[in-house]
């Protein structure tokens, strides 16, 4: 991987925060120390980046590691069940990572507090990831996963009537995508989809990318690398199950919410793809965060950002009561 934190702006930090502006600049010498290792390597440095020990976790009533199959070979997932009972509605959820980092132990905390805030049995996905397996695999492993676990839910305690899918980031991109390809093949269905921070296009609004505060998560750099490792040519990202945002064809989706960040570069094209789909016709709602950054949901900052982060999750808790 290249320097993906180059070309940073000397004025970053005025409009975010102190906590947020240290944590960014952290994450500046971490990537800057791990840039010349390889991808697995940076991989596993990130993983230790963010872990948390389970004695700090969340509680949750249940947790259980399941392999399951997919057209690309096993898929591992990993069940969050808040409340021992039956017939729970189901989250789907797909972790983020620029389709090349992220694993369902970096999602632990995220997916404690959907379940435990939804009342909702989260099942995490460990998608195939990139550059090693580019588009479509990472996507039809998300698909295969999502179809099992509508298939399977009964099996652990979740109703099959009430799945949501929902990503963060590059998650929120597969989400998007596997919510096109169930109206597509129509195998199944689900109820909505929850998009956090969602990637929607593979058109870069380079313009958004230099008025954003953060260069350091989501930077011109950084979606460069990204969809050089994930897709074959830039011309698949005229695919709309690449960039759900080019898709002509969204009438028969499941509704959606979609979170955007105000310090965020891709919150344009959530706005975007929350206009296209209620042009459509899907009841969508679109909600930017004031004041935080890409993917504050699930970052480990303290202070005023995790005060937000925490109404961010009742917010959801509320919304989501409302779909099921």
């Amino acid at each position: 991987m290249t320097n993906i934190n180059e070309a940073k702006s000397s004025n970053k930090i005025k409009q975010l925060d102190a906590v947020t502006a240290d944590f960014l600049d952290g994450f500046d010498a971490i990537f800057s120390m791990i840039a010349t290792l390889s991808i697995p390597e940076q991989r596993s440095a990130i993983k230790n980046m963010f872990y948390i020990p389970e004695s700090s976790l969340e509680h949750i009533a249940k947790t259980e590691n399941k392999e399951i199959s997919g057209r690309h070979g096993p898929i591992k997932i990993r069940i969050f069940t808040p409340k021992i009972d039956d017939n729970l509605p189901v989250i789907v959820f797909f972790h983020r990572g620029g389709w090349v980092y992220g694993s369902i132990e970096e999602s632990e905390v995220i997916c404690r507090k959907l379940a435990n805030e939804t009342g909702a049995i989260v099942v995490a996905v460990s998608y195939r990831l990139s550059p090693e397996h580019k588009f479509p695999i990472p996507l039809e492993d998300c698909y295969d996963a999502t179809k099992w676990i509508v298939e399977n839910a009964t099996t652990f305690s979740g109703n099959s009537q009430k799945v949501i899918i929902s990503g963060e980031s590059a998650g929120g991109n597969l989400a998007a995508g596997v919510a096109l390809m169930i109206q597509d093949l129509n195998q199944f269905s689900v109820i909505g989809q929850l998009l956090l921070n969602p990637i929607l296009s593979s058109d870069l609004d380079i313009e958004a990318y230099e008025n954003s505060p953060d260069k350091s998560l989501i930077s011109l750099q950084n979606m460069q690398f990204f969809l050089a490792s994930y897709l074959s040519s830039p011309q698949e990202g005229e695919n709309p199950y690449v960039s759900p945002i080019k898709s002509e064809n969204l009438f028969k989706l499941s509704p959606a919410f979609i979170v955007t960040s105000e310090h965020d570069a891709l919150k344009h094209e959530g706005a975007s793809y929350a206009e296209a789909l209620q042009k459509a016709g899907i009841l969508v709602q679109l909600k930017c965060y004031p004041d935080v950054i890409h993917g504050f949901l699930n970052l480990p900052l303290a202070g005023a950002v995790k005060k937000r982060s925490c109404r961010g999750y009742c917010c959801l808790g509320e919304e989501f009561d409302k779909v099921v």
